[in-house]
């Protein structure tokens, strides 16, 4: 759908797994969706991919790696800070 819409980003908001410590399979459904989105195909380009975390999910898990892999084009949000980040594309 999103690449249908031809989104600029997909903002997945909380709840990512349903509780803090997903299943095996749970985090590999995850990691190819969001593989598929950011790379993108022969046709397609990569979807930029906005992600915190909800209150089911451990927040420094979601975040793990979190600054390597905002270069490839996904954004996390796991644990709450005060300082608010601003993404400009």
């Amino acid at each position: 759908m999103a690449r249908k819409e031809q989104a600029d980003g997909v903002i997945i908001a909380g709840d990512v797994y349903d509780r803090s410590i997903p299943t095996a399979e749970a985090v590999s459904v995850l990691d190819g969706f969001l593989t598929r989105l950011i790379q993108g195909d022969e046709k397609n380009k990569g979807i930029e991919v906005y992600l915190i975390s909800g209150n089911h999910d451990s927040p420094e898990r979601i975040g793990f790696a979190g600054k390597l892999l905002e270069e490839k084009g996904l954004h996390i949000a796991g644990v709450l800070t005060k300082e608010v980040k601003k993404i400009i594309k």
